[in-house]
């Protein structure tokens, strides 16, 4: 195992996993040759590849718990969920954290197979062990996806975007980091799976404040499709058209396939793929657009900086700390406290959120500053 380590790490990638196979065959009932082979290529992305050795695995150790919990949460990503559930089954009574995170993807699981009921009451038996605002998160946007239980899905969502909220108002300028990082990314999560069950449920204005607000935020693609549905079902054609190209823009062909149905969308509204195409084209720059507003009185500067900003419900600039660049430009957070930006809270929660952003300055057409993508924040 050491030597398929150390062949992969030296990018003899085949020969690594030629040397773990070795290892299995002489040791074929010990686990850690095939656990050190799937976990190689998980991190490969060679996901069927792992797959099939978990497997292979479980035919040697059919009770290895390991095995049948990393083998059921795969086969959960590859939305193979008939497959999926005797494996998480297999574990679900070790599942003894807050929130209960097996118990949530075997209720999806069994929602994905078409079990409602067992979906419904296993998904009821993880809130029981916890309210753990993730879980409640996912718990919600299942159901809301499957347009079931939207009165659950309401309560579930609340609760999270609640805690979350609170969460994040303990962010300061000083206390930058992965944990930053979270309450931005989950409260962009949160408060678009509260305003999708409000859509689901028909409360368009609802939902369009908490999806836009999410979309602002995080500005990822799934977001940018809700958001479309949202203004399509209220008649607002062009402000559609816009999200739905802001979509595709967002995905950047990553996620393409998944992206089906919004193109779909969009072509229809837009009326031919030419028009859709350059909607998309459009839509690049508004997405940065979106993120830049224009600050008054810095004065005559050249140069750029990088800046963190401390934001409130408003949107309210609470701080800014100037953290590198041309130093000139630190005479330019007073101006950026009065400039106005359009990122919207959704409900009079005590959230606050840390940005990092860019200050650029030109002598002839004044000062920009650009909100970094949540994804780049440094």
């Amino acid at each position: 195992m050491v030597v398929g380590t150390l062949l992969v790490t030296r990018l003899r990638v085949d020969e690594g996993i030629a040397a773990f196979h070795k290892a299995i065959a002489i040791a074929p009932n010990d686990s850690r040759p095939y656990q050190g082979l799937a976990f190689m290529l998980m991190n490969l992305h060679r996901s069927e590849e792992a797959i099939e050795v978990w497997r292979d695995l479980l035919k040697r150790i059919p009770n290895d718990r390991n095995a049948h919990g990393k083998l059921g949460s795969m086969l959960m990503v590859a939305k193979k969920y008939s497959e999926a559930i005797p494996h998480l089954e297999a574990v679900i009574d070790a599942d003894v954290l807050p929130g209960s995170p097996v118990r949530v993807q075997l209720g999806v699981a069994y929602l994905g197979a078409g079990e409602t009921a067992k979906a419904a009451d296993m998904f009821k038996k993880a809130v029981e062990t916890g309210t753990v605002p993730a879980c409640l998160n996912e718990i919600a946007y299942t159901l809301a996806e499957h347009n079931l239980n939207l009165q659950d899905a309401q309560v579930y969502a609340e609760k999270a975007v609640q805690a979350e909220e609170i969460a994040s108002s303990e962010s300061t300028l000083e206390a930058q980091g992965d944990g930053a990082d979270r309450h931005k990314w989950s409260l962009a999560s949160y408060w678009d799976t509260l305003g999708w069950v409000h859509f689901r449920q028909g409360n368009l204005e609802k939902a369009e404040k908490y999806v836009r607000a999410s979309w602002m935020l995080g500005q990822t693609a799934v977001v940018a499709d809700h958001l479309g549905q949202i203004y399509e079902k209220q008649g607002k054609k062009p402000s559609a058209i816009q999200m739905y190209a802001a979509a595709l823009a967002a995905d950047n062909g990553v996620h393409q396939s998944e992206n089906t149905e919004t193109r779909r969308r969009l072509v229809a509204l837009a009326g031919t793929k030419a028009r859709a195409d350059s909607a998309i084209v459009e839509a690049r720059e508004h997405i940065s657009q979106g993120r830049t507003v224009k600050v008054i009185g810095v004065g005559k500067h050249y140069g750029s900086a990088n800046l963190l900003i401390l934001f409130s419900a408003g949107p309210k600039v609470e701080q800014v700390k100037f953290v590198s660049g041309a130093e000139e430009l630190r005479v330019a957070e007073k101006a950026i406290t009065a400039a106005k930006f359009d990122l919207p809270f959704p409900d009079d929660g005590p959230t606050r959120v840390v940005r990092s952003a860019t200050l650029f300055c030109s002598q002839i057409s004044g000062c920009m500053l650009a909100l970094d993508p949540v994804s780049n924040s440094r």
